[in-house]
């Protein structure tokens, strides 16, 4: 912020007067909204009259992108106000932000949770009671779109807590969460990254947040630091995203952070006329660069052998199993021949051993007399000392 006399940066003179210029920031940043396209959408809890910005359109997108603040004295569109007044709107607004997504055809919701209820002065309602009226009016179960959230400071409680009554109703619509110094308590139900101000490494942390340095040390600076690489993970963020394949687009989030970092040192080192040392920073750049892509390429191509080499195994897998079933049905098979088999030899071997029962003949009978005469003899009789006879 500059003075309109002589280009001046700005300067604290009294409590009053800075609280007076920040109710006025407030009202210039809600004008430059609209000036972008968002509308003032107010709504009514009982006697209590609100509002919060969004997008014109914003329900019909297949995205929609979700801004929360912190806590204070910040309304909807300001990161810090503090960094509005000592630096520029670029660090101290969510404006960017709001472009960027405007610019990507997505839906865009700022919340404003801190802003008063319509004719009163002072919160009609806890913070997080504001929040949640607000996002069920702008987010209701009928808006269908996939949410991206992006929370700063006690922005992440409030989406914590969205987010876990969503779960109990099994509404699963938020994707991802991006935090800028913030917490998160539901990192095992849906997928996030808080860029912070320590100057760790990307790891992942017991609430099953990623956790990655934001590029700036200072609190209400990690929103504005972090805007290019938090972009890279909303952009990459898809419905069916593994927790394996976002690692790997928070390891490309983290390189442009330290790509930035190095960037800015090499900036300062020139403008302070250490051109050697500017020059050797961007040496060590791009050898850490192809270095990176280097090894990238490795573990890409490990992954690749890695996913073959599963393939391979699933269908080695089928195979077995098919020639397993095919051997079970043939052993099924052959037993029931055997079993045929038998009962056929069984069968014969009785009908061999029946006995040929003659019939009687009248002992006056003389085969010689009768020769060539038919005779009936009748039923032959059976014997009951017959063996072998049923």
């Amino acid at each position: 912020m500059r003075s309109i006399k002589g280009d001046e940066a700005f300067k604290f003179t009294t409590q009053k007067e800075y609280e007076a210029l920040g109710d006025l920031i407030g009202v210039a940043v809600y004008e430059m909204m609209e000036e972008m396209g968002l509308e003032k959408r107010y709504f009514e809890v009982g006697r209590n009259r609100r509002f919060y910005f969004a997008s014109p359109d914003f329900a019909s997108k297949e995205r929609i992108l979700v801004l929360i603040h912190g806590s204070g004295v910040v309304k909807a569109g300001q990161w810090a106000r503090k960094l509005i007044m000592n630096e520029s709107l670029e660090r101290g607004t969510q404006l960017d932000y709001i472009k960027r997504g405007l610019d990507k055809g997505w839906g865009i919701v700022v919340l404003n949770y801190n802003e008063s209820c319509v004719g009163q002065e002072q919160g009609c309602h806890s913070p997080n009671s504001h929040a949640q009226e607000e996002w069920k009016h702008a987010l209701p179960t009928t808006v269908r779109a996939e949410i991206l959230v992006v929370a700063h400071s006690f922005g992440g409680s409030i989406i914590s807590e969205q987010v876990k009554r969503m779960m109990s109703k099994d509404d699963f619509r938020v994707g991802v969460v991006a935090l800028t110094d913030s917490w998160f308590n539901e990192g095992d139900s849906v997928l996030s990254c808080n860029w912070n101000t320590g100057k760790k490494r990307l790891y992942c942390n017991s609430n099953a947040v990623w956790q990655m340095y934001a590029g700036d040390p200072t609190h209400e600076g990690t929103s504005a630091a972090a805007i290019n690489s938090v972009f890279h993970v909303l952009e990459a963020y898809d419905a069916n995203m593994s927790e394996e394949s976002f690692a790997e687009v928070l390891d490309g989030a983290e390189d442009i952070i330290i790509e930035e970092l190095r960037d800015r040192i090499r900036k300062k080192k020139l403008a302070d006329g250490d051109t050697a040392s500017a020059k050797s920073l961007e040496l060590e750049g791009e050898k850490k660069k192809k270095g990176e892509g280097d090894e990238k390429g490795v573990k890409k191509q490990k992954v690749e052998e890695t996913k073959n080499e599963e393939e391979e195994k699933k269908e080695n897998e089928r195979e077995a199993k098919k020639e397993v079933e095919k051997n079970v049905v043939k052993k099924e098979k052959d037993q029931e021949e055997k079993e045929k088999e038998k009962k056929g030899t069984g069968d014969a071997a009785v009908k061999e051993q029946m006995p040929v029962v003659e019939p009687e003949r009248d002992p006056s009978d003389n085969e010689d007399s009768d020769e060539g005469v038919e005779k009936d003899v009748g039923t032959p009789e059976r014997s009951d000392n017959d063996e072998n006879v049923q």
